[in-house]
């Protein structure tokens, strides 16, 4: 009786469409989730990239990071197609548009301001464009930048998505950054750099 009920139930389901997929939004608390379940800053920087594809399926995508004084942005990891394209991608221009808190977003020809300098990857086969900055106590870690060889309409709820998923994304960064360097200095002697006879063993 117990399966014929299951069975009513579940065809029932399927006659009025199935269950109701996952909303962005469902998705982006998912991905947040396990984010923020990583100590790893590599495994962080990995698992945004992933959720980043998973929230607005452009195909490729590019996690740059900030370094030196000046704060320059280099590409940290990639995937997609694309992948090479945006870690050659002119990330200095990139990065001026989000520094400022603007999220760059491209579809089609003329789209883009002059000023983004994305001839190159136009030329490269980039149709559409999206870049949100990842920002940390107001400062600029680096910049998420995803990619499609075909033009492909994002909503604006779509790059808000992006926007918080960046900012969350961005706080785990630093976490597992400082925690790493507090590991290593607890695990190290500050003089010499050699580990402490604990950590050896």
């Amino acid at each position: 009786e117990l399966e014929r009920q299951a069975y009513d139930y579940f065809r029932r389901i399927d006659e009025l469409g199935g269950l109701p997929s996952e909303s962005g939004t469902q998705r982006l608390l998912r991905h947040v989730a396990a984010i923020a379940a990583l100590q790893d800053a590599a495994a962080v920087a990995d698992a945004l990239l992933s959720a980043a594809l998973d929230l607005v399926p452009l195909g490729s995508a590019l996690l740059a990071r900030t370094t030196g004084a000046g704060g320059a942005l280099r590409p940290s990891v990639a995937a997609g197609p694309l992948a090479d394209v945006l870690r050659a991608a002119p990330l200095d221009s990139i990065g001026a548009w989000v520094e400022d808190g603007i999220s760059l977003f491209t579809v089609g020809e003329h789209a883009a301001p002059p000023a983004a300098n994305l001839a190159g990857l136009r030329a490269a086969g980039v149709e559409t464009l999206v870049a949100v900055g990842l920002f940390a106590h107001g400062e600029l870690l680096g910049a998420l930048v995803l990619a499609s060889d075909q033009p492909v309409a994002i909503g604006t709820d779509d790059v808000e998505l992006l926007e918080q998923l960046a900012t969350h994304g961005a706080a785990c960064l630093r976490t597992a950054e400082l925690m790493g360097s507090l590991r290593e200095r607890a695990e190290t002697d500050p003089l010499t750099g050699l580990g402490h006879h604990a950590t050896f063993h």
